[in-house]
């Protein structure tokens, strides 16, 4: 929304419109107003402030405009249309008037695009480019620019994407329409040609960090990492950039060298400092890297300057839960819950946390609202199938393992622990099947069972062939 709409001289004056409704106001102040109700997002309020300032100062065309504008938004758009005309009519005859003529174009080729009269809203657009041609260059790709922002904010990527092509037959390797041509391919996930795109602005301008850096980002996307790495590292010789660095810490993430992902973190937050936003991004790479020491760290630097921190909570109470400081995990774990019950990571801790305490009820009750907020995690169903076969609740537990099978969960565990519930409930037919499955793909399956289930190896031994 920007600040603008915060600023107390501009909230003043809102709310002495709010309280006196229509009164004196300058026409300034009328246009002041009209924006903090449309950076807001009030397009009925907006409309109400625009027509006001319309009928009090029927001169002031952007005001007008902005009166068809929130038309348009609120689609009013034959009312819209009788206004925009009405207004072409009358500005046509002054030659002063190109910016608002331009605009009033733009609102005819808004109207019908809401109409979904695409063709006729693209034949509309070339007309009045060759009928209201001007010799200044700047206003006339300025048309250009304008038609295909109109376009992509319309989610019309397509027809933006034609209409930049040929805007760049005439305005040949021009930066913005190169620019946009970006925006519409990655939006289409074109990626081998959006490279091609981001290659040859390069040529216009090799020392340019910031397409260095999305070239990277490109090659991301077509699993190019070396390629990605390569980029990433051309943006940040030509210039330190945050976004840069971790950029390139995501590519190594990506090929799981976790280590080399925190160092290059380690070096963006000796140039930038420690901000909550890296000093979490670096602790997740060290998390992944089983670097647990660091995370700790890391969490606990976030905590002292932002203690209801729930991302930092749950991993500092998770480091603590690995050193079995269990009693100040589930303090941290608990608070995050408190401060964010919507979040089923931290209900999942929580039943973690309570499991390694070796209180089972306490920990189904929050994996089960863990899994109210996300039913189809399979992860949740294995681990509540599991504690729920230690509380002798075989039939339960298969309930949520074989859910956990049938949303595809991959897990080396999975199937042996299906095995050993159908054991319990004295299904051997299905304990075999599953058996024979887990040992299949699993070396250590039958260990699994040994450990887990006694009985059911004796059995094994007096049964098998």
């Amino acid at each position: 929304m920007g600040s603008y709409a915060l600023e107390p001289a501009v909230i003043a004056l809102v709310h002495r419109y709010e309280e006196d409704g229509v009164r004196k106001f300058t026409q300034e102040e009328w246009h002041r107003i009209f924006k903090y109700y449309d950076l807001k997002a009030q397009t009925k309020q907006a409309e109400r402030v625009a027509h006001a300032a319309s009928f009090l100062y029927p001169e002031d065309l952007d005001m007008r405009i902005n009166l068809i504008d929130t038309r348009i938004e609120l689609n009013e758009l034959q009312i819209a249309r009788d206004e925009v005309n009405a207004l072409l009519s009358k500005v046509r005859r002054v030659p002063q008037n190109i910016s608002v003529i331009d605009r009033l174009h733009n609102c005819q080729v808004l109207i019908l695009l809401h109409e979904n009269k695409i063709e006729e809203a693209d034949r509309y657009f070339h007309q009045y480019i060759v009928q209201e041609r001007v010799d200044d260059e700047d206003i006339e790709i300025e048309k250009w620019y304008s038609s295909i922002r109109t376009l992509y904010m319309m989610n019309l990527i397509t027809e933006a994407l034609h209409r930049i092509d040929e805007a760049l037959c005439l305005f040949n390797e021009d930066w913005i329409l190169l620019e946009q041509r970006g925006h519409c391919l990655y939006k289409l996930e074109r990626y081998e040609e959006l490279a091609d795109v981001y290659r040859h602005m390069i040529g216009l301008d090799p020392y340019n960090a910031g397409v260095w850096e999305i070239l990277g980002e490109t090659y991301c996307n077509l699993g190019q990492t070396e390629k990605a790495k390569e980029s990433y590292r051309y943006a940040l010789a030509i210039e330190e950039r945050q976004s840069a660095y971790e950029g390139l810490a995501q590519v190594f993430s990506d090929e799981e060298n976790f280590d080399e992902a925190v160092g290059i973190m380690k070096k963006c937050m000796g140039i930038f400092g420690e901000s909550t936003e890296l000093l979490l991004q670096t602790a997740d790479y060290c998390m992944q890297a089983e670097n647990t020491e660091y995370a700790e760290q890391l969490y606990s630097t976030v905590l002292k300057s932002d203690a209801d921190n729930v991302e930092a909570l749950l991993g500092f109470g998770y480091c603590l839960g690995m050193k079995q400081d269990l009693k100040n995990a589930l303090v941290n774990i608990r608070r995050a819950v408190e401060l964010d019950e919507t979040n089923p990571r931290a209900w999942f801790f929580l039943s973690e946390t309570y499991h390694e305490l070796k209180m089972l009820e306490k920990s189904l009750e929050a994996a089960n609202r863990s899994l109210q907020i996300t039913p189809d995690n399979g992860f949740t169903h294995f681990r509540i199938g599991c504690t729920l076969l230690e509380v002798k609740k075989p039939k339960e537990a298969l309930t949520h393992l074989l859910q956990a099978k049938l949303l595809d969960f991959e897990y080396d565990e999975l199937d042996i622990t299906i095995a050993i519930a159908y054991f319990v409930l004295k299904d051997y037919d299905k304990f075999y099947k599953y058996y024979n499955t887990a040992i299949a793909s699993n070396p250590e399956a039958h260990d699994i069972l040994v450990k887990s289930c006694p009985d059911a190896e004796a059995y094994l031994n007096k049964n098998m062939p």
